[in-house]
């Protein structure tokens, strides 16, 4: 099988499954989706392989991916508000681990958490 058939086949080996084991009158979609459009929110989505076998109401990407998985319009706000309130936890903790792998330092105290890395090689099990 070619590899760009892979899109394809496997969302007609799901589709499959799914019209096999779902009652005759449910009605099954098939999107590809993903949470970014690696393009630019709002641009087109130009992997040729993804659009060869995706109608462009088949693709949910970005915005409309996030607002069909929270289903609300206003999903992609609620997503991004979410990350913008609570991103400095990520980077506290990336930070700790920098310290504490890169750069030798042992002692790192995550200020928000108060989850401390002590100078201790041993671990509790």
């Amino acid at each position: 099988m070619k590899n760009n058939a892979c899109y394809s086949v496997y969302a007609n080996q799901k589709f499959a499954i799914l019209s096999n084991v779902l009652s005759e009158e449910t009605n099954i979609e098939v999107y590809f989706a993903t949470a970014y459009n690696r393009f630019g929110e709002g641009k087109p989505w130009q992997q040729e392989r993804v659009r060869q076998f995706f109608a462009k109401e088949e693709l949910l990407i970005g915005r409309d991916f996030w607002n069909f998985i929270c289903q609300s319009a206003d999903g992609y706000t609620i997503v991004l508000q979410a990350y913008k309130d609570h991103a400095h936890f990520i980077v506290e903790a990336l930070e700790s681990i920098k310290g504490l792998y890169l750069r030798g330092e042992r002692r790192t105290t995550l200020t928000g958490t108060e989850a401390q890395v002590s100078n201790q090689m041993e671990f509790d099990v």
